[in-house]
């Protein structure tokens, strides 16, 4: 037995784990935008009127509302996908990697808008480069799954043809 073929770890289970590691992740920041968006709501209610009559500080929360609620259907929408991408690696069927394969790239382009106009609002009680570091964390993860689930489909398309042709 060569150390060549000794593997750390297959394609398979680190797909599992991403696509758990992903459910966990989408759940958890659709809860914490959820919450974002109620505590804007009770705030809102309690500003003043001078306060609401503010327009720079007004356009800057109609903003952030919108991009909330943008960031909690996008972490849904994660969560279901991420959800079938785990049953079509557990099953070993290819029906539901399409959905992964064009969803984890348009999340990675709206997350970095999302970060981008969050950025560019300057507002003084976010953290720039945590928030920054906190995105390309997210953005590595997620092209990595990214990547695994291309070779788990390529391998499996490739397990699928050796059996019809036996």
């Amino acid at each position: 037995m060569s150390l060549l073929n000794i593997r750390i770890f297959s394609v398979r289970s680190a797909c599992m784990i991403l696509a758990a590691q992903g459910i966990i992740d989408y759940a958890l920041r659709a809860k914490n935008t959820y919450t974002s968006i109620s505590d804007m709501n009770n705030i809102h209610a309690a500003a003043s009127a001078e306060e609401k009559e503010d327009l720079k500080t007004m356009n800057i929360v109609r903003i952030l509302y919108v991009l909330l609620h943008l960031d909690t259907g996008l972490n849904i929408l994660g969560f279901i996908i991420l959800s079938c991408l785990l049953y079509s690696v557990i099953k070993k069927k290819q029906d539901f990697f399409t959905l992964s394969l064009f969803f984890i790239p348009f999340d990675v382009v709206m997350r970095t808008l999302f970060v981008v106009l969050i950025l560019l609002m300057e507002i003084p009680d976010i953290d720039h480069v945590t928030k920054t570091v906190a995105h390309l964390i997210t953005v590595l993860i997620l092209n990595i799954t990214w990547l695994l689930t291309i070779l788990y489909k390529q391998q499996i398309q490739r397990e699928t043809g050796k059996e019809k042709t036996m």
